[in-house]
């Protein structure tokens, strides 16, 4: 799991996880509007985070993997 952090630094977040398992790239037309007035994390799974270090395995452990980082 990739995970990528813009804006500012404060209580109002914005979390983007991509549907169908795909890059966190697919939102890097909406994180400049978003990152003036919120703090962006935006997510890519494993297998999809561009790194070529990870592998998807399944659905359940990637959510697993994003339920973990959120808590």
């Amino acid at each position: 799991m990739e995970v990528h952090e813009f804006g500012k630094e404060n209580n109002r977040k914005v979390v983007l996880i991509p549907g169908n398992m795909m890059c966190w790239r697919q939102f890097e037309n909406v994180i400049p509007l978003l990152e003036k007035d919120y703090h962006v994390i935006a997510f890519s799974t494993d297998g999809y985070d561009g790194t070529g270090e990870t592998t998807f395995t399944t659905a359940e452990a990637s959510a697993e993997k994003l339920e973990g980082y959120i808590q």
